[in-house]
């Protein structure tokens, strides 16, 4: 079986063990911690989806005949705190001086005070935490050193990028289901309405090029440190970043191209994302001409 199939049916997989996990998920998390139970399903949807992904993992790897991470191209990394702050001061920096040029620009409106979800922060920093580390095990760790493994470095960074931007839309969108209607088979309810976002083609085009961009940072300071700290780093600030200023603003409309109905639309975070992957470049060339 070729890798393009393995990856097919290793998604496949997880969507179906992501529905059956999801329901048990929902219960546990809303049961025993209060501030969870606000969330809607479909966000235990999305999660139950990413403990599968990591479950399968190592399976994936050996599939392909790995058997260490030292052959997809990850090696220890003494300085891992120091990879991990930088990426999140660079990510978290660069988020915040979009946020003032939108502000300039009127590119959003702050929520009443009253209106602020200041008590959802928690939620936001262990949401940051738990994407981060899974989502850069996967794409970084995983799939981007399988890639290394078959194809040039530029060629996987681009399947790498492409693979993390289109897997962002197959999940569910504006699905209210009520927690009374969660029974065991309520994941697979859901799964049609994973691929719906397919219907709307400037929707995703919309968000795929800055994703793309993203998922291209992040593979190429993994390439370059040969460490996946740093990528999590500013994966988590990102996440922060974007959840967080939801939280507290909302975008204005009507700023097409530069700033869409989400943070990661347009223009301006496009730009974003390019001048932090240039400064991690800065900063890891002026660290390699140091040793």
């Amino acid at each position: 079986m070729n890798a393009a199939c393995k990856i097919v049916l290793y998604f496949i997989a997880v969507l179906l063990i992501g529905a059956l996990l999801a329901p048990p998920l929902y219960w546990a998390g809303t049961a025993l911690i209060p501030m969870l139970r606000e969330e809607q399903f479909q966000k235990f949807f999305n999660r139950a989806a990413l403990i599968a992904a990591a479950a399968f993992l190592w399976p994936l790897a050996k599939s392909f005949r790995v058997k260490s991470v030292r052959e997809l191209g990850i090696e220890p990394n003494s300085g891992w705190l120091r990879d991990l702050v930088i990426g999140l001061i660079a990510a978290i920096g660069l988020m915040i001086v979009l946020c003032v040029a939108l502000d300039f620009f009127d590119g959003f409106k702050w929520h009443a005070p009253k209106d602020r979800k200041l008590g959802d922060i928690p939620k936001v920093l262990l949401s940051s935490a738990t994407v981060s580390l899974l989502e850069e095990a996967l794409f970084r760790g995983a799939f981007l050193g399988v890639f290394l493994r078959t194809m040039g470095k530029w060629n996987a960074l681009f399947a790498s990028s492409f693979l993390y931007s289109i897997v962002h839309f197959i999940k569910p969108r504006d699905v209210e289901i009520a927690a009374a209607d969660v029974h065991w088979y309520t994941g697979f309810e859901l799964l049609p309405a994973v691929f719906s976002q397919f219907g709307e083609p400037m929707l995703i085009l919309a968000g795929f090029t800055t994703l793309f961009a993203v998922g291209w940072v992040l593979g190429y300071v993994t390439m370059v440190t040969r460490s996946l700290w740093m990528a999590i780093g500013l994966h988590a600030g990102w996440v922060i970043c974007v959840q967080g200023f939801g939280k507290i603003a909302k975008l204005a409309k009507n700023k097409l191209p530069w700033i869409g109905s989400e943070l990661v639309v347009g223009i301006a975070p496009l730009i974003t994302v390019i001048f932090t992957g240039l400064l991690c470049w800065l900063l890891v060339r002026r660290r390699a001409a140091k040793s």
